[in-house]
């Protein structure tokens, strides 16, 4: 199951129920209202900031529009580039919660140096590293703002990227997220634009995509839908993010369930030849995937669920398979016993396939023997 979150500062717990606040900001004065829906009824809770030990310098007293969380682990050489682009925002209305993930070199410093500098910025600890999806929720349960938007601390936000972003999801009410085109960049490869098409993205959309915010820093996502469907999977060491547009796409209230695409580069992602997504084939990233097939897929039309296996296989096979795995063979069982059936299903006859050109066949046939 998906974790839920605890209480913590921007959460309060009424008559035996937890929520986490997502209304809209209270403005002005010391202390903030916030009302809750408990079992029993409607309360009022009256609290002063929640006191930060995390910055020497004190926090507003107004709820920000945007929280933004960059996890850090061992990051001292990107860091401060990637908390600089997000000071350097166009849009100021946000908070900046950095979580240090038990670093042993000099990030906690870093990122403390720009809290005492900027009231916006905290910076929170973890003893131990304890994985990107775990900082993340750390993150989320801190959140205070009414939109989320990550940045991981080897990445980079044009300025104007939380401007465009809020203001695409702000005019569209039924969107629960939005997304931008991103650079591929680093020192050992060719920068490469990941440009998916512009416009809206249902769940069919993405899962046969392969989910196109392929980079977790170029969203920004309504604290909603983490309210509904809880935090990323802990479990997941690589494409957790992914998993989550998924559930939120699939599983949200449908208000929130769309995503869109802003057809612009507002971020860059780095790619580091000891990240955790440099290399495509490891049994981690091929874990992910076959999580997201065996949990979702069913949620297709069956007409719809081969296309989503192919998608999946051939991406596989076009980056060169050349490892075993067990998760590989089942995804292939899986599409060839659906690519049957759906053959079947769609030609009805067969003595339609006798106007098909023999080269046509051909192809076929050796792309079902692939499976």
């Amino acid at each position: 199951m998906p974790p839920r979150f605890p209480p913590c500062e921007n959460q309060a717990k009424v008559n035996g129920s937890t929520e986490i606040d997502v209304r809209p900001r209270t403005r002005g004065g010391s202390r903030r209202a916030i009302e809750l829906t408990g079992a029993k009824g409607t309360a009022h809770h009256l609290f002063h900031d929640s006191p930060v030990n995390h910055s020497a310098r004190a926090r507003p007293n107004v709820l920000p529009l945007i929280t933004v969380i960059t996890p850090a682990f061992n990051a001292e050489r990107f860091v401060a580039e990637a908390i600089r682009s997000v000071l350097s925002q166009t849009c100021a209305d946000f908070e900046y919660l950095i979580i240090d993930d038990g670093s042993t070199d000099a990030t906690a410093t870093i990122a403390q140096e720009y809290a005492g500098k900027d009231a916006r910025v905290r910076v929170l600890s973890n003893r131990a590293n304890s994985g990107l999806s775990h900082a993340r929720n750390e993150g989320l349960r801190c959140a205070e703002g009414r939109y989320v938007a990550f940045l991981d601390a080897d990445d980079i936000w044009e300025p104007t990227f939380l401007a465009r972003t809020l203001e695409e999801i702000e005019r569209t009410p039924d969107v629960g997220a939005v997304f931008t085109w991103s650079l591929n960049f680093g020192e050992d490869i060719r920068s490469i634009v990941d440009a998916p098409r512009g416009g809206d993205y249902d769940f069919s959309d993405l899962f046969q995509g392969i989910c196109p915010p392929r980079n977790g820093s170029c969203l920004l996502i309504d604290k909603r839908c983490f309210s509904e469907v809880g935090g990323f999977l802990t479990t997941l060491r690589v494409g957790a993010d992914a998993e989550m547009w998924l559930r939120m796409s699939s599983r949200c209230s449908e208000s929130l369930k769309r995503f869109r695409c802003i057809p612009d580069v507002l971020a860059r992602r780095r790619v580091r030849s000891n990240s955790m997504s440099a290399d495509f084939f490891t049994e981690e990233r091929l874990k992910s995937w076959s999580y997201r097939l065996e949990t979702y897929l069913a949620c297709l039309p069956r007409e719809r669920q081969f296309d989503v296996l192919f998608v999946h296989v051939s991406a596989v096979a076009r980056m060169g398979n050349h490892h075993s795995s067990p998760w590989l063979d089942h995804w292939k069982r899986m599409a060839r016993r659906t690519y049957r059936d759906e053959l079947v299903r769609r030609s009805r006859a067969w003595h339609l396939l006798s106007f098909i050109p023999a080269r046509l066949l051909l192809t076929m046939r050796d792309l079902v023997s692939r499976f």
